[in-house]
């Protein structure tokens, strides 16, 4: 209700400032999708907060698919999973061939336990949209290693296309670096090398895991 009531006040103001109702409310939802956004990185306390902001900011202006996205993301954290998943598919509605958000959904998915075909669709589609920056493909390749014994033989491939990209992208030091580290909490180091190719970048990296794993079983 204070909400409403905040939300009217500033409208009224906005509307004697000279604005157009639709101006009004695309500014006064950009406020709101922004606040939510600093309450969220504040603090994990205020991530219900954080999403109640964002909801506001989708009602005040439903045709941004990222404030359903930024809500999506948020109700993840939070464990409203009805809300993410709700809030993606309106996102992607709007927004079809966005492939973050379709990354999105396929990692919410995964996290969830819902691998199934929907999931690897889901995934495969993404990655197709998808344009050659490393964050993107880091983001897909430790979705679809997560999921390898899921994928079908095409979708294998488009995940070693991906990985190809990363191990030979020449600024893609950082990705690289965060998908080895995923790779080790996750424990797929043996799958990543075997995929690898014996790249000169994961080379060294993967000759140090076999060591390693020699010795243990020693």
């Amino acid at each position: 209700m204070q909400f409403l009531r905040t939300i009217s006040a500033l409208l009224a103001i906005l509307l004697l400032l000279g604005l157009s109702a639709i101006s009004a409310s695309r500014l006064l939802a950009s406020v709101y999708a922004d606040y939510g956004n600093r309450l969220a990185e504040s603090r994990a306390s205020n991530l219900n907060r954080a999403g109640t902001a964002l909801d506001v900011a989708t009602r005040l202006w439903p045709l941004d698919a990222e404030y359903y996205n930024q809500l999506g993301l948020l109700a993840v954290r939070a464990g409203d999973f009805s809300v993410a998943e709700d809030a993606y598919l309106q996102s992607l509605r709007l927004r079809p061939t966005w492939p973050y958000t379709w990354g999105n959904l396929a990692q919410y998915r995964l996290t969830r336990g819902l691998t199934d075909e929907l999931f690897t669709s889901i995934w495969e589609h993404g990655l197709e949209l998808g344009p050659a920056e490393d964050r993107l493909h880091l983001a897909y390749s430790q979705i679809g290693l997560s999921a390898w014994y899921r994928l079908s033989r095409q979708q294998r491939a488009a995940l070693r296309r991906s990985l190809d990209y990363l191990l030979t992208a020449p600024n893609a030091e950082n990705s690289l670096r965060e998908l080895r580290l995923f790779a080790q909490r996750q424990r797929l180091q043996p799958l990543l090398c075997r995929l690898s190719n014996d790249a000169i970048t994961l080379k060294e990296w993967c000759e140090r895991h076999t060591d390693t794993r020699r010795a243990s079983l020693r």
